[in-house]
């Protein structure tokens, strides 16, 4: 593994991979290179792992010892990835099962990956350049209908099992991803801890206060607290250690049978916090 800082003045173009050891990652930044470089080549056979056809694999620290002592070899011919995703065993395969069907198994060659990686770093370059506001998720969704278009499955039909409206919801928490994870150098805007000024609203809460989530939901909401979107909370307590309360507009689908022979009494959804008893 490397760090990111080891690589600031190198001229490698670094596409997220995933969110393990990524590249905002509190540990090191793991990389992965992509190629279609010659493997009768003994030095970069060595180091390579094949995925299909002509395409493999290394890590970055490879890719850069072969630049340096091949002058003929750049890190263009490279495509490279900071972070990965990994499944427990069986993971993958509950969520492609019946039940779920979450992910579409594709059978393509080394050909087809890299011109959509083509098509895509040359989007991303463009993007780039011109400073446009969706234009890295839009190289990435692009990519991902196209490759469903090979197997002759539209974007509606790889959707179609959506409820009305929630693809909406899903297209806008995925907007908001790309917002703080695919743009890392944002500009020189810093805002200092130092000078934030945050409204003292102390005097408005208190057992009983009842509050309603803002609408539309922050970026906050949406990517780390979706079920506190359009809930009502009731507050129980309020002291200095702590503020509690519960959502009362989530009404679940379980129920506690509390005495023999009469209704069972309904359940809610109060809150993500675990009380021990």
């Amino acid at each position: 593994t490397t760090t990111v800082e080891d690589h600031a003045a190198s001229c490698w173009t670094v596409q997220r991979g995933g969110y393990l050891m990524g590249v905002d990652s509190a540990d090191d930044t793991e990389f992965t290179c992509l190629h279609c470089l010659d493997r009768s080549d003994p030095n970069i056979r060595h180091v390579s792992t094949r995925l299909v056809g002509s395409l493999s694999y290394m890590k970055l620290e490879d890719a850069q010892s072969i630049c340096k002592n091949n002058p003929e070899i750049h890190p263009n011919d490279f495509y490279t990835f900071g972070g990965f995703c990994s499944w427990r065993p069986g993971q993958l395969e509950m969520e492609m099962s019946d039940d779920r069907d979450e992910w579409v198994v594709l059978s393509v060659d080394e050909t087809s990956i890299l011109d959509e990686l083509q098509l895509q770093h040359r989007k991303c370059q463009t993007t780039i350049k011109e400073r446009e506001q969706n234009g890295l998720l839009e190289a990435g969704t692009n990519m991902w209908k196209r490759i469903l278009a090979k197997i002759d499955m539209p974007a509606s039909k790889a959707t179609e099992r959506l409820p009305p409206g929630q693809l909406d919801f899903y297209d806008r928490m995925l907007e908001v991803w790309a917002e703080d994870n695919l743009h890392v150098n944002k500009g020189s805007t810093v805002v200092s801890s130092d000078s934030t000024t945050l409204n003292d609203c102390s005097d408005q809460i208190g057992c009983g206060t009842l509050v309603r989530a803002r609408s539309p939901p922050t970026n906050d909401l949406l990517l780390y607290e979706a079920e506190f979107i359009r809930s009502l909370l009731l507050v129980l307590e309020d002291t200095p250690e702590a503020t509690v309360g519960v959502i009362i507009n989530h009404p679940m689908s379980a129920a506690i049978e509390c005495k023999e022979g009469e209704d069972p009494l309904p359940l809610r959804y109060g809150g993500p916090i675990d009380v021990p008893s």
